[in-house]
């Protein structure tokens, strides 16, 4: 089968975020499929190169792209890779099928070009429910924008064969917007189990680098710091345990890099704290080293954003680790029904803080129990290749009418 997959932020584990499309695209590669990856690159001198990434072919559109953007320059990156996109699109001969996996949402654009001008038939994954999360947080206001952009999500669902949904409360979310529960498939984010071996000793140059004291209680955050990911609680949970709660045993890592970043280290240093440090994105490759220094991971969303399956949730369970959670949702449902950590409402500060406290002060035997079990977790229920599989016949299906 000869498949365009366009995912407009692509990474590799030679890059930080998320490597879900370079997995998956991998696996259909080494089953014997042509895999063709239509994304974007703001690193790239000319408008469009072509590579090859693990027999992978990549098409890399130039395009600008931060979180540091304000919503309309974004708006702006989106369309002008939905228009790139389209072009060299079209130029692909032969496709047996087309995959655009959001966000944004206009990443359906040039599959819908490809399925218009040459029949090619496509299936669609919603990574969030947008446009619903920025209405909810008040990113997009204008009405007239709010009823075309819902309009086209539902647009885009209909005519898609099949739609790949991360999470439960996505798949029900598609439903309700008149799409037929048959045509919706949950495939949440996965654990690269294969890429996290327990038991192993790095060199501990990360420990030496950010001058960490191995003998702290280390919890650690990685992942994107916008306004979604509700990272002031975490500020506010520090200052908790410094004054209030008199800890000095807890050292909590912001790992990662986004537009509230800037606010968040002014507010840490205004609060005065010694328990807080940012440090910059790593490559997808190295998390495994980073969470080995770690003794727990932490998990914090802001209510409109439940829905979401985070990467770091799954890595935190490949890699055996106990996870503290302020993220309202199913992944929550998870961590208790497994008995993998702490659950808390999210946005409580108070709550996070004493649920830092209790981790940290539980006997080694049990917070180890619970990585244990973390682990199993990632390895039966949310293993990449299991789910890569998954994906496949998914993928198959939607060729058939």
């Amino acid at each position: 089968m000869k498949i365009l997959y366009i995912h407009q932020y692509f990474k590799t584990p030679q890059q930080a975020g998320g490597t879900r499309s370079y997995e998956f695209a991998k696996y259909l590669v080494d089953k014997g499929h042509d895999v063709i990856m239509i994304a974007g690159s703001k690193d790239i001198k000319k408008r469009v190169e072509y590579k090859v990434i693990d027999n992978i072919k990549v098409v890399y559109i130039k395009n600008e792209y931060s979180n540091y953007m304000s919503y309309k320059k974004r708006m702006l990156s989106f369309l002008s890779f939905a228009f790139w996109s389209s072009i060299e699109a079209l130029k692909i001969k032969k496709l047996d099928l087309v995959f655009a996996t959001s966000t944004p949402l206009t990443v359906a654009i040039p599959a819908l070009i490809v399925y218009f001008f040459k029949g090619i038939p496509f299936a669609f994954e919603v990574r969030d429910l947008w446009p619903e999360g920025p209405i909810r947080v008040g990113a997009i206001r204008n009405p007239l924008m709010i009823r075309l952009l819902l309009w086209f999500e539902r647009f885009v669902y209909k005519r898609a064969r099949k739609i790949v949904a991360l999470s439960p409360g996505m798949v029900n979310g598609i439903i309700r917007a008149g799409i037929e529960p048959q045509k919706v498939v949950m495939i949440p984010n996965s654990s690269d189990t294969h890429r996290f071996p327990m038991n192993v000793q790095y060199n501990g140059d990360l420990l030496s680098k950010y001058e960490l004291d191995k003998n702290s209680f280390i919890i650690t955050y990685m992942g994107a710091m916008g306004l979604a990911n509700g990272l002031e609680v975490v500020v506010e949970t520090c200052k908790l345990l410094q004054y209030e709660l008199k800890d000095k045993n807890i050292l909590v890592l912001l790992v990662g890099d986004g537009r509230e970043r800037p606010r968040l280290e002014k507010l840490k240093n205004k609060y005065g704290l010694n328990n807080l440090l940012f440090i910059d994105p790593i490559p997808k490759a190295r998390i495994p080293e980073l969470l080995s220094l770690s003794d727990v991971g932490l998990l914090v969303l802001i209510p409109a954003f439940d829905l979401n399956s985070p990467n770091k949730f799954f890595d935190y369970l490949a890699a055996g680790k106990p996870i503290i959670s302020g993220a309202d949702g199913w992944t929550q449902d998870i961590i208790r029904r497994n008995n993998i950590g702490i659950a808390v409402k999210a946005g409580d500060a108070k709550a996070l803080a004493l649920a830092m406290l209790e981790m940290s002060r539980m006997n080694k035997e049990k917070l180890k129990e619970m990585g244990y079990r973390s682990r199993k977790v990632a390895e039966e229920q949310y293993d990449r290749m299991k789910l890569a599989k998954k994906f496949e016949e998914t993928l198959c299906s939607a060729l058939i009418k």
